[in-house]
């Protein structure tokens, strides 16, 4: 009954800050972090205030659960400043802020840690921090961080599951279509919902190893950005679910994959009966990844990856990158303006048709009329002149383009119907 309850209590509470999000600006800041956030659409965060709600509930109905409020407070206020930042809290801020909240897991627990010795509430401190980056990092993709979190919190609490079940849809399968293939979700859970559901898997008794999963893709992702001499804390595109994305994954299956990977060690439980097998659900869950990372190499992710690709021009290729010329390497200094012969040259290129017998015939990217002259850099198709006729009607002919390009613009028009090359 608390869990059915929880979960219409969160559906609506989703709904109903989806509805007030654009009242109080309530949306994913992308400021300065467009190179890895290329959805240009406002998207309200409002997953974590929805999620902290329904365990609020689950709180009134099961007074004997022990929750940490004033942890959990803090996480989602400390996620819900970096939210509303312009370009987010910096590294060292939002580090500082989680060793804060760690910390009230020591010093005010809540009654319902009583029983805790000093060594308990520590390592619950030690596994918060942990986790808070752990699931903020994995919440890279739709439906990913709800995915793992919602599995998680089930091993020890209903409530907390069901409190995430109710903000799920809104993220996966409840969406605002852009286009026939592309659509963003209604809501995300924001840094406000990663860093709560991080405190929240410290304290649930056997949630904090089915973050394995997350955790091996925050390291390898770590692991990968120090080998490029990027800054470890310098977000990008080269998580797994963006790998996933980028072979044509959405949402749900993206859901499904998560759900694959990060289960094992439950299932394996239930078929053992024994919590002594729990290791060996976490080393599938390990070769399970292994492959779906294997399954996604040489993915490239459609926005650019690091800040210097973003700060770099369109048309410099980062280093080690091939331009897509087959010149070799330029002279440095300035060269001074292009030639006109260069100019002239690659314009009658353009008009001048094939040699190799094929005399006559349109080239590649031009009209059924070689001859037909083209727009200049610059000009627009009505401003083309027409080519000038002779006394008996007939057209001036080029001894090698057929129809003879028109003098200055500004001399006439092409008409409407031109006739046949010759």
């Amino acid at each position: 009954m608390i869990v059915f309850v929880t979960v219409a209590v969160s559906v609506l509470l989703t709904g109903l800050l989806v509805s007030v999000a654009p009242l109080l600006g309530w949306f994913d800041r992308r400021e300065g972090l467009e190179y890895r956030k290329p959805i240009e659409e406002n998207i309200p965060v409002v997953g974590g205030a929805a999620v902290l709600g329904a365990m609020a509930l689950t709180s009134y109905l099961d007074p004997g659960l022990p929750i940490p409020w004033s942890a959990l407070i803090g996480a989602f206020v400390l996620g819900l400043i970096d939210d509303f930042r312009r370009g987010g809290l910096s590294p060292a801020v939002k580090l500082s802020g989680q060793i804060t909240v760690a910390t009230l897991l020591i010093v005010v627990p809540g009654p319902g840690f009583a029983d805790h010795t000093s060594a308990d509430l520590l390592t619950m401190a030690a596994v918060a921090l942990v986790a808070m980056n752990a699931v903020n990092l994995f919440d890279h993709a739709d439906g990913m961080a709800g995915t793992a979190c919602g599995i998680a919190l089930g091993q020890g609490s209903a409530g907390f599951a069901a409190a995430v079940g109710g903000y799920l849809p809104f993220n996966t399968f409840l969406r605002n279509r852009k286009t026939f293939r592309e659509s963003v979700p209604l809501a995300m859970l924001g840094d406000s919902g990663t860093h709560l559901l991080g405190v929240a898997i410290a304290v649930t008794p056997g949630a904090a190893t089915l973050l394995l999963v997350p955790l091996l893709d925050a390291a390898r992702v770590i692991i990968s950005r120090a080998l490029r001499g990027q800054p470890f804390w310098e977000g990008d595109r080269t998580h797994l679910g963006n790998r996933l994305a980028g072979i044509g994954f959405g949402p749900i299956s993206t859901s499904l994959v998560v759900a694959l990977l990060v289960s094992p060690p439950i299932l394996v439980e239930m078929v053992t009966g024994s919590d002594d097998s729990r290791p060996v659900g976490l080393v599938i869950s390990v070769v399970l990844y292994i492959i779906a990372v294997h399954s996604t190499r040489g993915y490239v992710a459609p926005a650019l990856q690091t800040r210097e690709a973003a700060d770099r021009p369109p048309s410099m290729p980062l280093p080690g990158e091939d331009d897509g010329s087959d010149e070799g390497p330029q002279p440095e200094g300035d060269s001074g303006p292009a030639e006109p012969r260069v100019q002239v040259r690659d314009r009658w290129d353009e008009l001048t048709p094939s040699r190799g017998g094929d005399e006559g015939k349109p080239r590649a990217g031009l009209g059924a009329d070689p001859g037909l002259p083209r727009p200049l850099e610059g000009q627009h198709q009505d401003q083309i002149p027409a080519p000038p006729k002779s006394t008996d009607g007939s057209r001036h002919q080029h001894p090698l383009t057929g129809p003879l390009a028109a003098p200055a613009a500004g001399q006439g028009s092409v008409p409407e119907t031109i006739g046949e090359s010759d």
